[in-house]
C-alpha cells in the first residue's frame, strides 16, 4: 500500500485533517459537586414533591410525542401478502424434515478449494503506517478496564449516566462461531446450509462491486452522484454510471454504507488480514476509525467520543449502530488489538445513546423504535463477542423494550407498540434468540410461522434481511422453502450485463412498502442482499458441529 494511501484525509475534520486519527486520549472526569441539603425537612419535601410532578408531566408529554413515526428512513414498518408475493405455488406453506436441506458434494469441495487459494500475505492494522506520529504503545496503552464513559449528551430527555458501569461481563448474549467463514470453510458450509454454486458466485461478483465504488478515503456513499466537495472528498468512482441512486442526495450517510459495505466483506470471510480484498478491507476499518468524532479539537467538549455522524444526520442512531456493529466484527474476527480502543468507544456510545425505557432513537436517548433498537443490539452482541465492556444495566432496559413491544402471546413484535407487523416480528424473534432464547420455545416457532407466511419480499429487503435470519436461526422447518425462494430471486435479480457499471449489484423498486430502498438506493440494496446471501456462514449457533470454542461470544 502506497504511503498516500495510508494517509486518509477524513472529511469531518477539515481544519487539522486528523494527522493523529487513532490516538483516543482517556481523561479523568471531573465531578459534578453535590448539592448542599436543605435544612429544613418540609422545605425538602415541598421541592421533592414538586419536582417529581414536573418530571411525570415532562415525560408523559415526551412519551405521547414520541408514539409518532419518525421521519422516513430505513426503517419498514409492514408487509403484506399482495405486496410482497413471489410465487404461491412455489412456496407452500408445508412442513420440511431437516433432512431435505441440501447436502456438500464434490462441487462444493471444489469451491472450498478455490475460495482458500485466493487468501493471500497478512497486513495488520498493527502497523505504525495507521498513524503519521505516535507508537503503537501509546495507542493500545488506554485499556479496555480504566475506560470512562462519555460524560453527558447533548440531545435528548434526561437520563441517568451510566459512566463507571462499564465492567468486564460475561456476555450476555447466546453463544455463535465465525469460523465457518474462513475459506477453507466456506463453500462447504454454504452448501450444507442451502447455499449453491450460484449464490457464492453472486456474493463475489456484489463484492467486485463494492470494491469498485469504495472512495479513496476508504469510505463508501449512499449517494453514487456524489461530487464530492473538490477538496477534501474526492468523487463516487461510480461518477453517476448507475441508476438506482439514493433520493436523499445530500445526505450521504456514509458511516451507514460504509458499515454495511465492511459486514459484506466480513462476512465473506475477508479481513484486513487475509484475503484479496484486504486492502479494501483494510481502508474501510481505517475511515471508520478516522472518522470517528472525539473531542481533540475542543477539549472542553466531551459529548462526542464515539460518534460516527454529526448531529446533523437524520438516520445519526441507525448509523452509529451499523459502523459501530461493522468495527466491533472486524476485532472479533481478527483480535487486532490496534481495534480495541476505537471499538470500546463507540460501543460506550451506544450504551450512553439508549434511551431510559431500554430504547434507542434517532437521536441519542430518545424514545426509539424496535428497527433502530436492533442494529444496537448487534452492536453490543458483537462487542460482547470481542470482550469489550458492555453495561449489563442497558441490557436489561433493553430487554425490557422488547417485552413492551411483544404480543400479549409471545408470537409477534411491533415497531413501536405490541402490535405486530411482519418486519418488526422478524427483527424481535432474532433479538430474543441473539439474547438467548431457545429455538424449541413455542413462541419463537410460532412467531417465525407469521414471517414465513408472507413469504420473500420482492422489493423489501429490510424485511428479507432480518426474516432471513430468524428463520434460519430458529431451525425452522419452514427453512428450505424460504431459502429456495429467497436465495433464486436474489441470484436471478442480480445485474448481469457485463458492459453495465452495474454488473454485480441488485436495485430494488423504492416503493411505499420498501422506502429503505429509496433511501438508501443501489449501494443499500445491494448490500443487504450480498448479507442475505451469507447467511448460510455468517454465524453458526455454537451447539452446531461446524462451531469452535476459538469464537464463542
Amino acid at each position: 500500500m502506497s504511503a498516500e494511501a495510508k494517509t486518509i484525509k477524513t472529511p469531518n475534520k477539515l481544519r487539522s485533517q486528523a494527522k493523529q486519527p487513532l490516538v483516543k486520549v482517556t481523561r479523568e472526569l471531573p465531578r459534578a459537586p453535590r448539592k448542599q441539603r436543605s435544612q429544613s425537612p418540609l422545605i425538602s419535601l415541598l421541592t421533592s414533591t414538586i419536582l417529581h410532578l414536573v418530571v411525570i408531566f415532562a415525560l408523559t408529554l415526551i412519551v405521547l410525542r414520541g408514539r409518532g413515526l419518525g421521519p422516513n428512513g430505513f426503517d419498514v414498518v409492514a408487509s403484506t401478502n399482495s405486496e410482497i408475493a413471489v410465487d404461491q405455488a412455489a412456496f407452500e406453506l408445508t412442513p420440511i424434515a431437516p433432512s431435505e436441506a441440501v447436502e456438500p458434494d464434490a462441487e462444493a469441495e471444489q469451491s472450498a478449494a478455490q475460495i482458500a487459494s485466493s487468501s493471500t500475505a497478512s497486513l495488520s492494522l498493527s502497523s505504525s503506517a495507521l498513524s503519521t506520529s505516535g507508537s503503537l504503545a501509546e495507542v493500545t496503552s488506554s485499556t479496555a478496564t480504566n475506560f470512562v464513559a462519555i460524560p453527558s449528551i447533548a440531545v435528548g430527555e434526561q437520563s441517568t449516566l451510566m459512566t463507571n458501569a462499564l465492567i468486564p461481563t460475561s456476555s450476555p448474549f447466546a453463544g455463535t462461531s465465525l469460523e465457518s467463514r474462513t475459506p477453507a470453510n466456506r463453500a462447504r458450509i454454504a452448501m450444507k446450509n442451502g447455499g449453491t454454486l450460484e449464490s457464492e458466485k453472486a456474493v463475489e461478483a456484489a463484492l467486485v462491486w463494492l470494491a469498485a465504488h469504495q472512495y479513496a478515503d476508504g469510505g463508501w456513499s449512499m449517494n453514487l452522484s456524489d461530487p464530492g466537495d473538490g477538496q477534501f472528498r474526492a468523487a463516487c468512482p461510480c461518477n453517476g454510471q448507475c441508476s438506482g441512486n439514493s433520493i436523499e442526495q445530500l445526505d450521504l450517510k456514509r458511516h451507514a454504507a460504509t458499515g454495511l459495505a465492511l459486514l459484506c466483506f466480513l462476512g465473506a470471510g475477508y479481513t484486513h488480514q487475509e484475503g484479496k480484498y484486504k486492502d479494501n478491507v483494510y481502508r474501510a476499518i481505517n475511515f471508520l476509525m478516522a472518522t470517528m468524532r472525539d473531542n481533540q479539537e475542543d477539549p472542553t467538549d466531551t459529548r462526542y467520543p464515539g460518534q460516527f455522524s454529526s448531529g446533523n444526520s437524520r438516520h445519526l442512531m441507525y448509523e452509529q449502530g451499523i459502523a459501530t456493529f461493522a468495527l466491533c466484527e472486524a476485532f472479533q474476527m481478527t483480535k487486532d488489538p490496534i481495534l480495541r480502543e476505537s471499538c470500546q468507544t463507540a460501543i460506550t456510545y451506544v450504551v450512553n445513546a439508549e434511551h431510559y425505557d431500554g430504547s434507542w432513537g434517532y437521536m441519542p436517548r430518545t424514545v426509539g423504535d424496535l428497527s433502530i433498537v436492533g442494529w444496537q443490539i448487534m452492536a453490543l452482541r458483537s462487542a460482547a463477542s470481542s470482550d469489550l465492556q458492555i453495561n449489563r444495566q442497558g441490557v436489561v432496559r433493553m430487554d425490557r423494550f422488547l417485552n413492551t413491544q411483544m404480543s400479549a402471546d409471545g408470537t409477534g413484535y411491533g415497531y413501536r407498540s405490541q402490535k405486530p407487523t411482519p418486519t418488526m416480528t422478524a427483527i424481535g424473534m432474532l433479538m430474543r434468540i441473539y439474547r438467548g432464547w431457545s429455538v424449541a420455545d413455542a413462541r419463537i416457532q410460532r412467531g417465525m410461522f407469521s414471517v414465513i407466511e408472507n413469504q420473500p419480499s420482492k422489493n423489501d429487503m429490510y424485511f428479507n434481511y432480518y426474516a432471513t435470519q430468524a428463520i434460519f436461526y430458529s431451525q425452522s422447518s419452514y427453512w428450505p422453502r424460504w431459502n429456495t425462494a429467497m436465495r433464486e430471486y436474489l441470484v436471478s435479480t442480480q445485474s448481469q450485463n457485463a458492459a453495465s457499471h452495474e454488473l454485480g449489484s441488485w436495485y430494488f423498486d423504492g416503493s411505499v412498502v420498501a422506502q429503505s430502498n429509496a433511501v438508501g438506493g443501489r449501494l443499500y440494496c445491494t448490500t443487504m442482499a450480498t448479507l442475505i446471501l451469507e447467511v448460510y456462514y455468517r454465524y453458526l449457533p455454537t451447539y452446531k458441529e461446524e462451531a469452535s470454542d476459538d469464537f464463542k461470544f
